[in-house]
């Protein structure tokens, strides 16, 4: 049996942070899983779970940066010097000069087994996410205690 991080149960109060989807297909796109970061754990698409509490340290490989590029444009075109032959074109693209951190993101643990997420989109900004509800949950549950 394949559980995948879509059949997960949350638990009460937990709030979906970050997802991202896992897709198949091309012009008919489905989603049969998600990468999850919840306000308490991190999920992977094949049901491996890490509560905040059970991550020791974080850390990003295989980073790269691509410059992110989105365009449409449409007009008149003709065919060859001198030809009497008209039509028009499309084509896409608007260059903004942006650019995104793609990355593997490996949440290490000493009690459970380690996750690897491969090419996540501005892994940096992922990592500082979860470290950051990582602490939010930890001073919640000191508070708690006292």
């Amino acid at each position: 049996m394949t559980v995948n991080a879509l059949q997960i149960r949350a638990k009460q109060g937990e709030e979906v942070i970050y997802r991202k989807d896992v897709t198949k297909g091309f012009f008919r796109k489905k989603v049969i899983s998600a990468f999850l970061v919840t306000n308490y754990r991190v999920i992977s698409p094949n049901g491996q779970q890490l509560f905040f509490e059970e991550i020791d340290d974080i850390e990003t490989y295989n980073r790269r940066t691509e410059r992110v590029a989105n365009f449409l444009a449409a007009g008149p075109r003709t065919y060859g010097s001198g030809s009497t032959r008209t039509g028009s074109f499309a084509m896409a693209g608007r260059s903004t000069g942006t650019s995104v951190v793609i990355g593997d993101v490996h949440f290490l643990s000493v009690v459970k087994h380690d996750i690897i997420w491969r090419q996540v989109d501005d892994c940096v900004g992922l990592v500082r996410l979860v470290q950051t509800l990582k602490k939010q949950r930890q001073r919640r549950l000191d508070s708690n205690k006292k």
